[in-house]
């Protein structure tokens, strides 16, 4: 919506918009120099509410009533001043939408603030004055919980994009896995760096939806007469909680069944090299089958005289029937080994049937 208004005006990025609200309910949006942010009025005479929309580039030089301070990567960071009874809070929140995806840094910022009056007595409420947004979509609140309502709005939406993007992350994951067909690869470094990676996710997640929660409790019950909006309290626990965290449960769903893909691949591709190992060592073993008579016969022919016709010819046939004879029964173990069972097994039969007989005879001797 802000890209909106700079794009019908002629705006740049940079330019701040200010969206004001009459007691009667008079909107109006202009575009106001940031040398007119240096001193922020406590109060505007004729309007109700005011929001100024600015951009994450130009935050370091709006007054020090604001305050600027770098949020930490990831954490929902909330800071507040007091001045007598005036009151600035200011919530940020720094994102990375790429890290988890292995992928070149993507920082998504978020930061809201608001100046407000202190009520007496914890029975009453604030009355805010000014609220500023970095947000890139926002309408003019009703109160300070409004405005957290829209900051956690755009939370929900950011993660949505984080979860997206590890989703298509993953994806491609399994293309290369299925192009590799479990060839030797570093894709199972991958996975275990994205299981890590989703973990922190998790760990995020929580931190930040705690810290909100927290935030929300103290500050309607200091500010807004301990009134929590269930708009808000749905927006946190259901959408943001459980819908984010169902969103990470189904990603790490998803990595577990590339991981175990992966190692059905692998098995599969190991087993295939085992197949071809025991081929080329039982070629290797004909070969040494084929030699093995041979070899007997030379030994056993090692006397002189090998050149006469009388000793020549008895190795020529021993050799050759030696050869073909361990050839023959090499080839044929199969059926050999087959043979001898079933001999075994007419053997183990006869032999039992003659122990019956021999039992047989013996109790009716023994009835005798």
């Amino acid at each position: 919506m802000a890209k909106e208004w700079r794009d019908a005006f002629g705006k740049q990025n940079e330019d701040v918009i200010l969206l004001s609200e009459t007691p009667d309910g008079r909107q109006s949006l202009e575009f106001p120099a940031i040398s007119r942010l240096d001193v922020l009025p406590l109060s505007s005479p004729g309007l109700k509410n005011r929001l100024f929309l600015l951009n994450n580039a130009i935050w370091p030089q709006l007054p020090t009533i604001v305050g600027y301070d770098q949020p930490s990567m990831n954490c929902l960071q909330i800071t507040k001043s007091k001045n007598n009874n005036i009151v600035d809070i200011s919530i940020s929140l720094r994102l990375s939408m790429n890290q988890y995806a292995n992928s070149s840094a993507d920082i998504r910022e978020s930061r809201i603030v608001w100046r407000a009056i202190q009520p007496i007595s914890s029975s009453s409420t604030s009355t805010e004055m000014v609220y500023l947004s970095t947000l890139p979509i926002g309408w003019i609140p009703d109160n300070a919980m409004d405005l957290f309502q829209q900051f956690i709005a755009q939370i929900k939406t950011d993660w949505l994009e984080v979860c997206s993007r590890f989703g298509k992350h993953l994806s491609a994951q399994r293309l290369e896995q299925l192009a590799l067909k479990g060839k030797p690869s570093s894709i199972i470094d991958c996975l275990a760096q994205d299981a890590q990676r989703l973990t922190v996710l998790r760990s995020d997640l929580a931190g930040q939806v705690y810290k909100a929660e927290e935030f929300m409790t103290k500050y309607c019950a200091r500010y807004n007469a301990d009134q929590i909006p269930k708009s808000l309290i749905t927006l946190i626990k259901d959408d943001l909680e459980t819908g984010i965290s169902k969103e990470i449960e189904n990603l790490a769903l998803t990595l577990n069944d590339i991981l175990q893909t992966e190692f059905a691949l692998v098995s599969i591709y190991e087993a295939r090299l085992s197949t071809k190992l025991a081929q080329n060592v039982m070629l290797l073993t004909y070969v040494s089958i084929f030699y093995l008579p041979l070899g007997f016969c030379a030994a056993l022919w090692a006397i002189p005289d090998m050149t006469d016709m009388s000793t020549r010819m008895p190795f020529i046939l021993t050799a050759t029937v030696v050869s073909l004879v361990t050839l023959l029964v090499t080839f044929s173990l199969d059926r050999i080994a087959a043979i001898m069972l079933r001999v075994y097994q007419l053997l183990k039969d006869y032999i039992a049937k003659k122990c019956g007989r021999i039992a047989a005879k013996w109790k009716e001797w023994k009835k005798k």
